[in-house]
């Protein structure tokens, strides 16, 4: 392992362990994507197992990171506050694999996919193990799985291909007070196609996709930032709704 890898491996399982950011400036980004997720695989190995992944498709190349068990939540939870220093929060589509995926190289492989998922509305949990997240390096950023800090899921839709996602009106308050509304284009243009992407390269990334696990899609809404005690409510049309409390 690199010197770069290593410090940074270290860092960041130490910020997570001691609930202390590390200073951003201080940091040497990784030189490319692959260092930075072998950065992310070393870290999930040391935190415990992988219940979700955040993929993105808002640039030129997928992004992925995987999210811990311990941080997936359902519909209703508190985030205890000594999870959440920024308290980030982004409306999501989610699929959840209710079985194994098929192979990569099946002819059928996306009808075969969409067979063995369910869809579910979903609050990404945005959290930086550095004390500057947005303006940081991107390839930082993507070391520190992209800022995911967990994720709450609402409940799931089996016939969710009778929707249509293209554009879905959707609805995110803080404390009752709404701070986005309207319709809202999944990154990429199609949420499913994200997840087809991911699982075809995802291979065994944290242990590859395995069937219970989630895979959120990107953000309907944009970074938004809530105070303690705030309650979140999203809400994306046809699909459902999904709330936290920040403790």
């Amino acid at each position: 392992m690199a010197d770069i890898e290593r410090t940074l491996v270290e860092t960041f399982l130490k910020a997570r362990r001691d609930g202390s950011p590390a200073e951003t400036a201080s940091l040497a980004p990784p030189p490319d994507a692959e260092t930075a997720y072998r950065i992310q695989t070393a870290v999930a190995a040391a935190t415990g197992p992988i219940g979700a992944f955040k993929a993105g498709r808002g640039g030129p190349a997928l992004t992925m990171a995987p999210i811990r068990a311990a941080t997936v939540r359902e519909s209703g939870a508190t985030i205890p506050a000594a999870e959440s220093r920024l308290r980030g929060v982004e409306l999501e589509l989610a699929f959840r694999l209710t079985a194994p995926p098929p192979p990569v190289d099946a002819p059928d492989f996306e009808e075969r996919l969409a067979a063995s998922v369910v869809l579910l509305p979903a609050l990404e949990i945005v959290e930086s193990r550095m004390t500057v997240f947005e303006t940081a390096d991107p390839l930082l950023k993507l070391a520190d799985n992209v800022g995911n800090g967990g994720v709450v899921l609402g409940a799931p839709i089996a016939d969710w291909r009778r929707l249509d996602l293209s554009r879905p009106d959707v609805r995110l308050a803080f404390a009752g007070e709404t701070k986005r509304e309207g319709p809202s284009a999944p990154p990429g243009g199609d949420a499913f196609l994200t997840l087809v992407e991911f699982a075809r390269l995802a291979k065994d990334f944290c242990g590859g996709l395995q069937a219970g696990q989630v895979v959120i899609t990107g953000s309907l809404t944009g970074l938004l930032y809530a105070k303690a005690g705030d309650r979140i409510r999203g809400e994306i049309a046809g699909v459902g709704v999904v709330e936290t409390l920040f403790a």
